[in-house]
């Protein structure tokens, strides 16, 4: 399952780019939009529950458009991964992006989000 989502129209489409082996080779995947903001938080929350209430074993996060975000993306996105894991579920970034990982650092999320090796190569 695919999901893809422009929050700033609440419109989402299932066809995510799909250029890498990671996005490949995952039962579902998200794309986060460019501005992952507070604006957007109820559909994000809308869409990771239709995810975890899938029987994927691996979702796959693609953060590589995101040069906004806040606090309240990264709470929700935390509380999912760390959730996803005490399911059996594997969560995996699939490129995020330098902004996404310095913000998570910054606000100290990282760790929560299961970014470390992604802000270690910053």
């Amino acid at each position: 399952r695919d999901v893809a989502c422009d929050w700033s129209s609440d419109v989402c489409s299932s066809d995510l780019a799909d250029d890498g082996a990671e996005l490949e080779k995952a039962s579902s995947h998200l794309a986060l939009p460019t501005f992952s903001t507070v604006d957007g938080v109820v559909a994000l929350y809308q869409d990771l529950a239709e995810l975890a209430a899938s029987s994927e074993s691996s979702i796959v996060v693609d953060a590589s458009a995101v040069t906004d975000a806040d606090t309240a993306v990264l709470q929700l996105l935390a509380v999912f991964v760390v959730n996803s894991e005490r399911s059996g579920r594997s969560v995996t970034w699939y490129k995020p992006s330098s902004y996404f990982c310095e913000l998570a650092e910054q606000l100290d999320y990282a760790k929560y989000l299961k970014l470390d090796s992604a802000v270690a190569s910053l």
